[in-house]
């Protein structure tokens, strides 16, 4: 595989790389957010579990409660949420322990390149959620303009 160096403050004096040496510290620290990810993960995975069990409940309520139907479909938007940050994170949590261990590069790439996925991710959701407030109060507050 090629490397290829965005400037040449990358390059070392006789024009070779710099390596990037991994302190003692920052392995400590890679394996601590390593196990804080496998929480985050297990409990998105119960989460998920949980979810899929109400979706399977619904029907049985909506013959009852007609509403059950919306909350069906927000079940079904919330499973599918979930499932691709904690496939990214089982991912980093897979990559993270041998990287670290073994001094694996690959898995150290591999790692950092699911967080880069999940920070992405996390990143436009945010965005989304934000543009969703504001067409909210922008609604509300032409809403409120009108009744006065």
């Amino acid at each position: 595989m090629e490397e290829t160096y965005i400037n040449q403050e990358s390059l070392g004096q006789a024009g070779e790389p710099n390596e990037l040496k991994v302190s003692e510290l920052s392995k400590v620290n890679l394996l601590s957010i390593r196990k804080w990810t496998k929480f985050l993960a297990i409990v998105g995975l119960v989460v998920i579990i949980l979810v899929a069990v109400a979706i399977l409940a619904l029907p049985f309520f909506a013959r009852e409660y007609p509403q059950a139907a919306g909350l069906f479909i927000y079940c079904i938007f919330i499973l599918a949420l979930y499932i691709y940050p904690l496939m990214k994170m089982f991912g980093i949590v897979k990559a993270l322990k041998p990287a670290v261990e073994q001094c694996d590069e690959q898995q150290l790439d591999k790692a950092v390149s699911e967080t880069k996925a999940l920070v992405t991710f996390m990143g436009v959701l945010t965005i989304v959620v934000l543009a969703l407030y504001a067409l909210a109060l922008l609604f509300a507050g032409s809403l409120l303009a009108s009744l006065s």
